[in-house]
């Protein structure tokens, strides 16, 4: 396996030869509207993770994920997931997903004081 990290402005990542860049990351503060995380539109694989380490008891957010199969077209929901309180096992991964068109993955929190959530998703094509 081969895996290179540079840290030059452009930053690009390699892992068996295929070419992953950086499409979003950092912390989202949930306002309690639906809030995208990461928007892909074009031809490739979308693949990353958002943390909720900081979720406590009275906390509940939703994470769905969208896939826009025709261009011009709207979003499709594809997965919706809601998560409650502390969480044991608090980084959600999200797989690669290929898209020809477009995929966005967002985040609602529903209860609780507002959070912020770390993510980090990545592209190749």
């Amino acid at each position: 396996m081969s895996i290179m990290i540079s840290r030059s402005p452009r930053v690009e990542v390699i892992i068996q030869g295929a070419r992953a860049r950086p499409l979003s990351n950092g912390n989202l503060t949930a306002n309690g509207s639906e809030q995208t995380l990461a928007e892909f539109v074009g031809t490739g694989s979308v693949y990353g993770s958002v943390g909720l380490d900081e979720m406590v008891e009275d906390d509940t957010v939703v994470i769905r994920q969208y896939i826009q199969q025709i261009v011009g077209n709207s979003y499709h929901l594809y997965g919706s997931e809601s998560y409650s309180g502390v969480q044991v096992l608090p980084v959600v991964y999200f797989p690669a997903k290929a898209t020809t068109v477009a995929i966005k993955t967002t985040l609602k929190q529903t209860s609780g004081a507002y959070k912020r959530y770390r993510h980090d998703f990545l592209w190749e094509g």
